[in-house]
């Protein structure tokens, strides 16, 4: 069996590093410097601060996103980052189950409009091809009609 000390110093702070990544916050201003590991003293002013609830409550998981986004930014790496198990981590900490949480509906509503986008845009690719195939079929059926009206 797994000892829930050991396991929450290895994962559980890949929660708040995602909740902070998934709100905007970069690795400098998370982690310890030149590492990927939490800082904890820098976390506690972020959540300390009013303007973290804030991003929580107005995070937009849909429409595109326009900023250029580094590889820990990225939905796969979060999805990564959170494979916890579940019942640990809620035995451990309610707070961070609920953080936990809401990192999860997010990455996944998240995902589902980026696949929603996508897919919409290729339906929109096709029909936009299938006009072009059928205007050039009409072209080609005016074209012949006025050379045997020629004729």
């Amino acid at each position: 069996m797994l000892n829930i000390r050991n396991y929450n110093v290895i994962k559980f702070p890949r929660v708040l590093q995602s909740v902070c990544y998934l709100l905007g916050y970069t690795r400098e201003e998370i982690c310890e410097d030149s590492t990927n590991k939490l800082s904890f003293k820098k976390v506690r002013e972020i959540i300390g601060d009013e303007t973290f609830y804030q991003k929580m409550a107005e995070y937009k998981f849909a429409g595109p996103k326009n900023s250029e986004f580094r590889e820990y930014e990225k939905m796969a790496f979060l999805k990564k980052n959170l494979e916890l198990e579940d019942d640990q981590l809620e035995q451990y900490s309610q707070t961070m189950y609920k953080l936990f949480q809401w990192a999860q509906m997010a990455i996944e509503l998240r995902s589902e409009d980026v696949t929603s986008r996508r897919d919409r845009h290729e339906e929109l690719k096709q029909a936009r091809e299938t006009a072009t195939a059928q205007a050039e079929e009409r072209k080609v059926k005016l074209d012949s009609a006025l050379t045997e009206a020629q004729a």
